[in-house]
């Protein structure tokens, strides 16, 4: 549908067979589609001179970058359509087609199938979901709470011949989704069902929900009928909304990658090294976090001070972290502390002793004191350049630090 959109642009005659009122280029600027490699046959380019002209415009690298868009409209026989589509270059380039303006702009929460795999892993043997590149569910999408999440597996409905693939025997029947280069959307819920929600969008699209490809141009085209969305959704097997899940829709990181964590502009979760997910791990690291610190660390266990909590799209995590001892009041024991336990301060630099407030250390009050361990005004051994002087007097005795 995307290349129809195209032509639709130019009034060509597909489009009219589909019964899709023409549009006119102009009309619609920031909705023409970004190309790589145009060719136009002499004599498509003398009879369509509008879809020359359409192609011209979207592969001219000077073109100045256009906003994201949408648009809609209605067929002869007044079906309705709603067209999305942003730029790959520009400060709009940064925009999520399907989180951005799909889901918002059809208020309604949808399964995507799109391509999410690691390059060339194909057939059921490698077929597998890439952590790292695969955009997982982004939840909470404002103003309405929508979701939207990724299908995975489907299979051809009972009663219906299987597509023939030369590569495989038998026919194919079912499928996952990192086996499926296809790319659309339907309302949720989807998975087993058959009864159409209130709002039956079909969406038909040329972007992935990867990473690596979010900074790509395309568009979505997409319709509101239950018939059809009945007929894509009998292909959907497993479409899970974890929405209310701390987990991934694959399960979970992988062990290089063991932190789930938001993305920087909040819309969606993804697989993230303990480095930079600035846990202040330097030894081992697991998918709670650190589980282990460095001399001078205490551990922050996860939900207490100290630890790492990401929270976007109405969920949260957290994480067990490493800080170190010295740090401010809020995160550690102060300046003067050397090593501690996650509760308190266990040994301070010289001059000073454990025992503070909240853990902390407080300083010798014998000046020119290293070690008051045994108490605030009792030294035990001095700074360098003095040496421990008994003095009596008054019935009592006091150790001062006096110089050499």
């Amino acid at each position: 549908m995307a290349d129809c959109w195209s032509c639709c642009a130019a009034r060509c005659n597909p489009c009219r067979l589909l019964g899709l009122r023409p549009l006119p280029p102009a009309a619609h600027p920031s909705l023409l589609p970004p190309s790589q490699q145009i060719t136009v046959p002499p004599s498509l380019a003398r009879r369509y001179p509008g879809l020359s002209a359409v192609l011209a415009a979207a592969g001219n690298p000077s073109a100045p970058p256009s906003a994201p868009n949408h648009t809609s409209f209605r067929t002869l026989d007044h079906m309705p359509w709603a067209a999305y589509a942003k730029p790959n270059n520009g400060s709009s380039a940064t925009a999520q087609i399907f989180e951005d303006l799909v889901v918002p702009g059809l208020q309604a929460s949808m399964g995507w199938q799109t391509w999410r795999t690691a390059y060339g892993n194909f057939g059921p043997e490698t077929c597998l979901y890439d952590a790292y590149e695969s955009q997982n569910a982004t939840c909470g999408i404002q103003p309405g709470g929508w979701a939207s999440i990724n299908i995975q597996n489907l299979s051809v409905p009972a009663g219906v011949p299987p597509p023939v693939d030369p590569w495989a025997a038998p026919p194919v029947t079912a499928w996952m989704s990192c086996d499926d280069h296809s790319k659309w959307g339907a309302a949720l819920p989807l998975g087993n069902t058959t009864a159409a929600p209130p709002a039956p969008w079909v969406c038909f699209c040329d972007n992935n929900r990867e990473w690596s490809q979010r900074y790509r141009g395309g568009a979505c085209t997409c319709t509101k009928s239950a018939p059809l969305w009945r007929a894509w959704a009998a292909t959907v097997q497993a479409a899970p909304n974890t929405c209310n899940s701390s987990l991934n829709n694959e399960g979970t990181c992988p062990a290089g990658r063991p932190i789930y964590a938001p993305i920087a502009s909040g819309k969606g979760w993804r697989c993230i090294t303990c480095f930079k997910a600035g846990l202040g791990c330097s030894m081992a690291c697991s998918a709670a976090g650190c589980s282990k610190c460095k001399a001078g660390q205490f551990l922050a266990l996860p939900g207490t001070p100290g630890a790492v909590t990401f929270r976007a799209g109405g969920r949260s995590k957290s994480y067990a972290a490493c800080r170190p001892c010295s740090g401010p009041s809020s995160l550690g024991f102060g300046a003067a502390c050397r090593s501690c336990s996650a509760s308190k301060c266990l040994g301070c630099k010289s001059g000073w002793r454990p025992g503070g407030p909240r853990g902390t250390c407080t300083k010798c009050r014998v000046p020119n004191c290293a070690d008051c361990r045994l108490g605030a005004k009792s030294c035990r051994a001095c700074a360098k350049g003095y040496r421990l002087s008994l003095q009596l007097g008054g019935g009592s005795s006091v150790t001062r630090c006096v110089r050499r």
